[in-house]
């Protein structure tokens, strides 16, 4: 888990930088299952979908569930009703 926060903090760091990154989508995944609010934050700020989709038809949303330290959040509840657009 260490190596996965070490990588989306860097990518978000370099996403600062830019206005999108090209994994925005994959950084939302993986702030969505084990993030901060404020990592999920920066992952759509960066140009992610949050309705997106991956391969197996999940949204951010699907995988934050099981993300106690969302629950109640502002980006849970958008990411939520995200889903359904």
């Amino acid at each position: 888990m260490l190596a996965v926060r070490a990588g989306l903090t860097f990518t978000l760091a370099l996403a600062a930088a830019a206005p999108v990154f090209a994994d925005a989508a994959d950084d939302l995944l993986v702030a969505a299952k084990g993030g901060t609010a404020s990592e999920v934050s920066a992952a759509i700020a960066a140009g992610a979908d949050p309705a997106a989709r991956d391969e197996d038809g999940k949204t951010p949303f699907d995988y934050m569930e099981d993300n106690e330290a969302l629950r109640g959040t502002d980006v849970y509840r958008r990411l939520n009703e995200d889903r359904f657009k």
